[in-house]
């Protein structure tokens, strides 16, 4: 009888997703449960070397999740804006300011799940486009109702964008370099939070080729998105997701390219062998399972946690410039001010690549979380700004 090693290597000299590599597990010569080891479309990508592919892929997700940062930010600026102007009541700017969350909420809760179904890929142009689509519609807007109506819409496009990006790095950057990539990726976006803020600063009182400051705010992000959307053309399909959809063929034919490529730069003959992995067989289960047993609790901690992660993140930099105004500080001021606040969202992102993969994710949440708190009274509180 072959010893278990020899079956997993002649395994995974395999190319063919999902090959058995063992069907047997074995304890001192005895044969114990059954046991699938197979070589599958993750363990094939996870041994990839990082190639121009990856950093290509990186680059114009980080470009798109800028364009998505970008636009929820406009939220406070134009709530800011927009009240003078049209002389909004504190619900209609409310209305202003949480027309792109609310469409934000549909969205992430609708669309994430649609591209299980038609492709991650296809699921980013659609996106894409109906967020640039809308933000275009609501820079020439007739009256503040319509721009609380196309935010809205908008932003049903832009709450699929962060699920997106996390499921789509997930299922093609390898697993040691996951954790880095992502948090490459969304530092990059996070330029677009205090760009936000400059933009605001000098474009807002501005009335170029006769169209308000304020529209083209909404102008410059539809039409970077719309950048965007061509390249994203380009990007492969998901193989995990040819495999999710038991379409093997189509699976090996997008990662059979992907390995040839990263086989030519890197002048390599064949790659690193892909290790074999226990897959466990699919299951369905109620929704209510997560509400039960020892799932209920842990269901409870993240929405909760969720829920205040999106005040405090969101909320935060949505508000700031409105409550800057609230203290005394004029428009034009509120919105310098604001771009400098805005400056630390990319900062932290930038620092946190060193640590992401060196500490456990779950501190590191909780550090941020209470400096979040901490800092975040300290600007409520707060009278003056520094001379």
């Amino acid at each position: 009888m072959q010893p278990y090693n020899d079956i997993a290597r002649i395994s995974a000299s395999t190319h063919l997703p999902g090959a058995i590599s063992s069907q047997l597990s074995y304890n001192g010569g005895k044969t114990m449960a059954t046991t699938s080891r197979q070589i599958t479309v993750a363990s094939r990508i996870d041994r990839l070397p990082l190639s121009s592919l990856h950093v290509r892929l990186n680059t114009v997700l980080g470009i798109g999740t800028f364009f998505d940062l970008y636009d929820i930010f406009l939220g406070g600026l134009l709530g800011t804006v927009l009240t003078p102007l049209y002389h909004l009541n504190s619900f209609e700017t409310a209305l202003i300011i949480g027309s792109s969350f609310l469409g934000m909420f549909v969205g992430a809760s609708t669309l994430g799940i649609v591209s299980d179904y038609i492709g991650r890929r296809a699921m980013y142009m659609v996106n894409l486009l109906i967020y640039s689509l809308f933000s275009l519609a609501a820079a020439f807007s007739p009256g503040y109702i319509w721009v609380v109506i196309f935010r809205f819409i908008a932003g049903l496009g832009l709450g699929a964008e962060p699920p997106l990006t996390d499921i789509y790095i997930g299922e093609m950057i390898p697993k040691y370099a996951r954790g880095r990539y992502t948090a490459w990726s969304y530092t990059l976006g996070f330029f677009g939070v205090p760009v936000a803020g400059l933009v605001g600063r000098f474009v807002v009182k501005t009335n170029f080729l006769s169209i308000d400051g304020w529209r083209w705010l909404l102008v410059i992000g539809a039409l970077g998105a719309l950048i965007v959307w061509f390249l994203r053309r380009n990007l492969p399909e998901s193989p995990r997701w040819y495999e999710i959809r038991n379409n093997q063929e189509a699976a090996e034919a997008t990662l059979s390219k992907i390995e040839e490529q990263v086989k030519r730069e890197h002048n390599l003959s064949e790659l690193p062998p892909p290790e074999p992995v226990v897959v466990e067989p699919q299951t369905k289960a109620p929704i209510s399972e997560i509400f039960s047993g020892k799932y209920a609790k842990r269901t409870t901690m993240l929405w909760i946690f969720q829920i205040l992660q999106t005040v405090g993140y969101y909320g935060f930099g949505s508000l700031a410039p409105i409550v800057l105004t609230a203290k005394g500080f004029s428009v034009v001021s509120s919105l310098g001010y604001t771009a400098l606040i805005f400056a630390g969202y990319p900062l932290g992102s930038l620092i946190s690549i060193p640590l992401v993969e060196r500490f456990e994710r779950k501190w590191l949440i909780v550090g941020a979380a209470i400096l979040i708190a901490l800092f975040g009274l300290s600007f409520g509180f707060a009278t003056s700004a520094p001379s």
